[in-house]
């Protein structure tokens, strides 16, 4: 049957053979085509939320003659019929869906959380989102439902007692209760990456630097942030990113720090570079971040990010620093200024300006060569670790990386 003849369709139940598929010519109970059932030994082949062609036989009857591709599929191992106990077939349970919501109740009949806990495994492992809806609480109490139903922070910790165990071949976690942890059971390395390096040591070099910035006025506009407790505690702990590089907790102060390390044996060999400038464009370049970031258990962008990233908003913020600085001379501002908004070096990266100063040129190039090492560190290391001697292909590299001894990738092979 040719394909423009073919209606489709969105299966809403599916039921002993039968599939009850909406189209826009309304409801239609159908069957497969016969060539499609022979495909259904090791997995379910249709499944309800799965999108489908069909043809129309008669009135409300209908034979589904094709099944497109699934984004996503709620699954789980089905127990292997009698003729096949050596493999269990895959049995799915909702096709596409964009977010899963669990009703359960708190009492009558009592929660059951064995079952909460394999549907929520289910749906981690295809990346769906979760929404856990608790109902009759008013004939438990909200104290005694909040035993095993707690409320907790959007990515926050909880804490979880249970056992584990082993099911159809896998570790899982029988949970038996879990509450919101306290404060106090909590250490923030366990559930967030941080930097590698001292924050102490690291804070000194970057303080070291701000007390030698000799221009007057280049000094009073540092001085402005890095002399202010509140604005330095943040600065101390933020991240430099969510992702890509630097993306841990004092990520944004290691990024600093690592950028007046390396700015050092570049000056030397440059002197035409104006080192006041250079250090003060260091220290200030990303201060946008400290807006633009929001950071906790998770790091996401915050609506002024979102909105206006971290580039606007730090030239803002050291705008208005000048602007309360008395005789700030007009020209010196605007070099400030041109190291923030260039430093990104490209229009297309996110720069209203390309750098056009040796002091520009030098900020962009120093921070993205930080940048993208620290990438490939952090890359490499995650490969190390899980025993891998190539990295998984990146997309934005456009390749895979390098991190032990092995052979080459199947992504580029022989080619290079």
């Amino acid at each position: 049957m040719a394909e423009s003849s073919l209606i489709p369709g969105l299966i809403v139940r599916a039921q002993s053979g039968f599939f009850d598929v909406d189209t826009a010519e309304g409801l239609l109970r159908c069957q497969l085509r016969g060539r499609l059932t022979r495909r259904r030994r090791d997995s379910d082949l249709v499944a309800a939320g799965d999108r489908v062609q069909v043809s129309r036989v008669e009135p409300g009857i209908g034979v589904i003659e094709k099944v497109e591709a699934r984004a996503r599929a709620l699954s789980r191992r089905a127990p292997a019929g009698r003729s096949d106990r050596k493999a269990a077939r895959q049995q799915v349970l909702l096709a596409n869906p964009d977010q899963l919501a669990f009703v359960m109740a708190a009492a009558e009949p009592d929660p059951n959380l064995r079952m909460l806990d394999r549907l929520l495994v289910a749906a981690e492992r295809e990346r769906i989102p979760a929404l856990i809806i608790v109902n009759k609480i008013d004939l438990t109490g909200r104290k005694a439902a909040g035993e095993v139903f707690d409320l907790a922070e959007e990515g926050g910790p909880v804490k979880v007692a249970g056992a584990v165990e082993t099911f159809r071949e896998e570790l899982q976690v029988n949970v038996r209760r879990l509450r919101v942890a306290l404060p106090e059971e909590l250490d923030i390395a366990d559930f967030v990456r941080v930097t590698g390096r001292d924050p102490a040591a690291m804070w000194e070099t970057v303080m070291q630097a701000v007390g030698g910035i000799e221009d007057a006025h280049l000094a009073a506009v540092v001085r402005h942030f890095f002399a202010d407790s509140e604005w330095a505690s943040l600065f101390i702990v933020a991240p430099a990113a969510r992702r890509i590089h630097h993306a841990y907790r004092s990520g944004f102060l290691e990024h600093v720090c690592e950028l007046i390390i390396l700015a050092r044996p570049l000056m030397e060999l440059y002197p035409e570079i104006d080192r006041d400038l250079l250090h003060a464009g260091i220290l200030l370049h990303d201060i946008g971040k400290l807006e633009e970031l929001d950071w906790g258990w998770d790091t996401d962008l915050t609506l002024e990010g979102h909105l206006m990233g971290h580039i606007v908003l730090g030239a803002r913020k050291v705008a208005r620093a000048i602007d309360v600085i008395d005789g700030f001379p007009k020209e010196r501002a605007a070099e400030l200024l041109h190291l923030v908004v260039s430093h990104h070096g490209r229009l297309e990266w996110g720069s209203p300006r390309r750098p056009k100063s040796i002091e520009a040129v030098a900020l962009h190039h120093l921070d993205n060569l930080d940048a993208q090492v620290n990438r490939i560190k952090l890359l490499t290391e995650t490969a190390r670790t899980n025993g891998d001697p190539w990295t998984p292909y990146d997309r934005l590299l456009g390749r895979s990386l390098y991190s032990g001894n092995g052979a080459c990738p199947e992504d580029e092979g022989a080619a290079g």
